[in-house]
């Protein structure tokens, strides 16, 4: 019994789902690891230092809204009459026109209405708005 132990401890362990410690790919030294932690602390470090940074700026408006709202300048519309045109698609239907010597219906389409140009008038102020005549 003792040689069969003394046997099996002296075999190393074979097992097929781990490879053997030369094809393992070579381990990063510590040396690496400390830099590579390192660089990432100061990224970070400084991230913060930027956020803390920007905190710490004032406004650039010195009130808030809650406390006292900027006045509202009033403005008086100007309007300016313009005009612009717009293509109205012609009206088409499909029209029965007849039958066939079967006496199946023939159907056409037929121009209900022909496309136009149309001028629409609107007014527009210098801020930017528009209001629809009509």
């Amino acid at each position: 019994m003792r040689s069969v132990a003394v046997f099996l401890r002296e075999q190393p362990s074979v097992n097929p789902a781990v490879p053997s410690p030369d094809l393992l790919p070579p381990r990063l030294s510590l040396r690496r690891r400390r830099n590579g932690i390192l660089v990432i602390g100061i990224l970070l470090l400084g991230m913060l230092a930027g956020r803390m940074a920007e905190a710490s700026v004032p406004s650039s408006r010195p009130w808030s809204q809650e406390t006292s709202p900027r006045p509202v300048q009033q403005h008086t519309h100007q309007w300016i009459q313009k005009t612009r045109k717009v293509w109205v698609d012609p009206v088409i239907r499909k029209v029965k026109v007849g039958t066939d010597k079967d006496g199946n219906p023939i159907y056409r389409n037929k121009v209900i209405r022909p496309g136009y140009w149309k001028t629409i008038v609107y007014y527009q102020c210098a801020c930017g708005a528009r209001k629809e005549s009509g």
